[in-house]
């Protein structure tokens, strides 16, 4: 593994600023999925108009995208691409919606994935990428120039690259780089460290730049981002002293001190952690301060005893309030070495500390003070503010916490004997007490008896009635527990030898059809021996048994795991599903509406503000829905969904919005009964079993006035297929897929020519592409296929839906099987296990739903 050291560098006018929203660095969360659990996501992007996208907005993109590639499984590039697509989709959407300003929206993207030993690049847009290791320097972007970027079209254009990291890499990205950053200028010999590089990076850069730095290291996948300082450091910052520091220097006209300085060494005062404070030495007096010996021997003692030595002379007011302080000092300091421990309340310091701010600033201020008395005041002063910070919380006595631990734990000892000695006590009450009521229930059943002549006990005739009818059943009863216990075991052990005779020979034959035999045989003896007992060893040999038959059919399992947040309804059936981008549409059979889902972080969270559903709206009235298809996304109503009902009645279906309906015109045939619909380059195809025949139409700006026109028109009746036998179709361009329920497909086509306008091939011949079946004839096995779907580039194929099993089928273009899709449904219960609907969406997740529960999972 590696970790990444993020540099975002941003200039303004060749000054850097704080780096904006759209770069994202992050490693794989706790529960990240098991493909991903060692990856690094580099997420960068841009956006043109900045008043259409707020910063908010991208920085919460950025965040979905980040959750999303996490959670998904599968190759780094199928990842990657599956983010693009879902910002490209959100970005034109909203272009869409804000199409009257007249602006649009772009956006270009970096991303970048760490996995293992390399780095995979995946660009859309105007963008560029360097990767500078020990061995190489590369350069990704746009060769051709052709890239308009996000937010234009559905399809945006993707370029993918990939290059190895080795020991140590550099990775930086920029939109517009400058023409410096070639090779030889920014690797003319020795590896660079991450300065020199940064140094290079911004040599000739324009004064309005951003770029992205990373340096990749061996490590443990840590992240850290590092802020650096393009302009020069600051000088040394002086901060005037407050007043509180300039009022503990005594000033008097024989003295002349320097103000107290702050010196912050620092580019930031932020950043200091450390303020020392550096006083200026006050001017000489008679006494040297810069000989602290000396003056200690020179100084005069002010005490009574000296005041004594000079005869007559009589203190000064002045040397009175220094004589008091002197003595107050003394006698605090006394306190405080005497007894440490009662100096408690802080409220007493804090005032014995303003009594003596207040009488150093009266002695500060006394002009009749001597040259004595001031050297004494200054000492006094330092002593004081010496004292103060000398003060400290008392120092805990250990013996004494040691002697209440003692006889705290002494009584804690105590209290836990007692209640033992009384739980002891309880047992034994009880103990005694039911072995009397045991004695006294026995002796009444012994005095109810009374003794024969013989001397032996008889028993009264309904004590025997009961015994003669108890024990047999007793008797039964036991032999029945042990009989049941030993047959169901026999049982278990017969039904377990047979699967692993069955699953032996499933191993030693050498034909794929005996195989298949074998280990289908295998499966029905473990579920008769799970009947009788669960067992691990079952489960083992299931897994042995199902991995060899995915194996030989070519199977894929996908994990499936629920799509909805919450539990639908279990009225509600779901026979169609649309997936729109991030969001997911059911149609509910039941009802007859269409339900909106919003992707969200634990799965789909149902959209309670949508509406589609039967009722009265603007254009008139619909029934319940039979059928609905996703429309473009430029479509005038600005609907995600057009659903019909039986009656051929339509309704546009958005966000936010009402439905607008309209009602499909008739070419004055008899009532039918639409059955299925499809939509394909502004062509709309119903199905209409009744009047056999598909009805075709096409709108004018998406009102549909014209009539249709019937898609098998002078068609000799014997060549058109039966459309009571289809239950589904699927359209491309001009091919028209028909699903029959045996599985078998009609591929019918539009010529343009007007002698024979449709071609059909009744059934197709699919033909296998799984490895080691190459060219191989397909034959559906018997079972109820319900629906077929075509996806678009970039993985064109036609997908079919067993009901019974709920395996996909995966065609190409050409009918030929390339994958098999099985559903592995884990540990989730199945209330029903006919599958009802399936989709595949353009990020290659697979929906499917089984009644009211939808599942879904990502196709490797």
């Amino acid at each position: 593994m590696y970790d990444l050291i993020v540099m975002p560098i941003t200039l303004k006018d060749g000054r850097q600023v704080p780096p904006g929203p759209g770069l994202k660095v992050v490693a794989a969360p706790r529960r990240a999925a098991r493909s991903r659990a060692e990856d690094i996501l580099i997420l960068s992007m841009t956006v043109s108009d900045h008043d259409r996208f707020s910063l908010q907005t991208q920085e919460t993109w950025l965040d979905d995208l980040v959750q999303s590639f996490f959670k998904t499984s599968g190759s780094v590039t199928t990842g990657l691409r599956m983010l693009i697509d879902s910002i490209n989709l959100t970005m034109l959407e909203r272009n869409l919606k804000l199409a009257q300003d007249g602006k649009t929206a772009t956006g270009a993207i970096n991303l970048m994935a760490v996995h293992r030993q390399a780095i995979y690049v995946v660009q859309s847009g105007s963008t560029h990428a360097y990767v500078l290791s020990h061995q190489d320097f590369q350069h990704f972007y746009d060769v051709n120039q052709t890239d308009r970027g996000l937010g234009l079209s559905r399809t945006p254009t993707v370029r993918y690259f990939q290059a190895d990291l080795g020991e140590e890499a550099y990775v930086f990205v920029s939109d517009s780089p400058p023409e410096s950053w070639v090779e030889e200028r920014l690797f003319p010999g020795e590896y660079p460290n991450r300065e020199q590089l940064r140094r290079r990076l911004l040599n000739q850069a324009p004064s309005n730049f951003r770029f992205n730095l990373i340096e990749i290291q061996p490590g443990e996948g840590k992240i850290e981002t590092v802020q650096t300082a393009t302009q020069p450091s600051k000088p040394d910052v002086v901060v005037e002293p407050s007043e509180d520091v300039q009022q503990e220097t005594f000033t008097t006209p024989q003295q002349v001190s320097e103000e107290p300085v702050l010196v912050v060494s620092a580019d930031r005062l932020e950043d200091t952690q450390e303020i020392k404070i550096e006083e200026a030495p006050a001017a000489q007096t008679d006494a040297s301060f810069d000989e602290p010996e000396k003056m200690e021997e020179e100084q005069p003692d002010l005490t009574s005893e000296a005041f004594d030595e000079f005869g007559d002379l009589e203190p000064t007011e002045g040397q009175e309030v220094v004589k008091d302080l002197g003595e107050q000092v003394a006698a605090e300091e006394a306190e405080l070495v005497e007894a440490p421990e009662e100096i408690e309340d802080t409220s007493k310091i804090q005032a014995l500390q303003g009594e003596s701010d207040q009488v150093k600033t009266e002695a500060a201020f006394e002009p009749a003070l001597t040259e004595d008395a001031q050297e004494v005041a200054i000492r006094t002063s330092q002593t004081r503010r010496s004292r103060k910070m000398a003060v400290r919380q008392p120092k805990r006595n250990l013996k004494a916490d040691f002697e209440n631990f003692k006889t705290g734990f002494n009584h804690w000892r105590r209290q836990l004997g007692d209640k033992v000695l009384k739980g002891l006590s309880g047992f034994f009450k009880w103990w005694h007490s039911s072995r009397e009521k045991i004695g006294a229930f026995f002796s009444k059943l012994v005095d109810r008896s009374s003794v024969g002549q013989g001397g032996g006990m008889q028993l009264s005739r309904g004590t025997m009635l009961v015994i003669a009818v108890a024990v047999p059943l007793v008797i039964v009863m036991i032999a029945t527990g042990f009989y049941l216990a030993r047959g169901r075991n026999q049982q278990y052990d017969y039904y377990f030898e047979q699967a692993q005779v069955a699953s032996a020979n499933a191993m030693a034959a050498g034909d794929t059809a005996a195989k298949r035999s074998y280990w289908t045989e295998t499966l029905k003896y473990l579920d008769q021996a799970e009947a009788v007992r669960e067992t691990n060893e079952i489960k083992q040999m299931r897994d042995t048994a199902l991995d060899a038959l995915d194996a030989l059919e070519g199977a894929v399992r996908l994990a499936y795991q629920p799509a909805i947040t919450g539990v639908l309804n279990e009225d509600i059936i779901i026979t169609r599903m649309v997936s729109y981008g991030p969001d997911l549409y059911l149609l509910d059979e039941t009802a007859g509406r269409v339900i909106h889902a919003i992707q969200g972080d634990q799965g789909f969270e149902i959209d309670l503000e949508f509406t589609c559903e039967p009722g009265s709206y603007a254009g008139g009235y619909v029934d319940p829905f039979v059928d609905m298809v996703s429309m473009p996304i430029n479509n005038p109503y600005q609907a995600q969904i057009l659903a019909v009902d039986a009656s051929g009645n339509i309704a546009f279906c958005g966000i936010n919005q009402d439905p607008i309906v309209q009602t499909l015109p008739s070419l004055g045939l008899n009532t039918g009964e639409i059955k299925r619909i499809a939509y394909d380059v502004n062509y709309l195809y119903a199905l209409d079993p009744l009047n056999s025949n598909i009805l075709v139409y096409r709108p004018d700006n998406y009102q549909f006035i014209e009539p249709p026109s019937l898609y098998f028109e002078g068609e000799d009746l014997a060549e058109k297929p039966d459309l009571n036998q289809i239950v589904d179709l699927a359209v491309n361009g001009s091919d028209l897929y028909l699903l029959r329920a045996d599985g078998m497909l009609v591929d019918c086509r539009t010529s343009g020519f007007s002698e024979n306008p449709v071609t059909c091939e009744n059934p197709v011949t699919y033909v296998d592409g799984r490895a080691g079946r190459e060219e191989q004839t397909v034959l559906m096995p018997e079972s109820s296929f319900s629906s077929v779907l075509y996806t678009a580039p970039p993985d064109p194929a036609i997908s079919i839906l067993d009901a019974i099993t709920g395996d996909i089928y995966r065609l190409s273009l050409r009918f030929r099987l390339y994958q098999l899709l099985r559903p592995d449904m884990g540990d989730f219960e199945l209330k029903s296990t006919t599958a009802t609907a399936f989709t595949i969406g353009s990020n290659r997740f697979a929906f499917i739903a089984f009644g009211n529960q939808v599942f879904y999972a990502y196709i490797e």
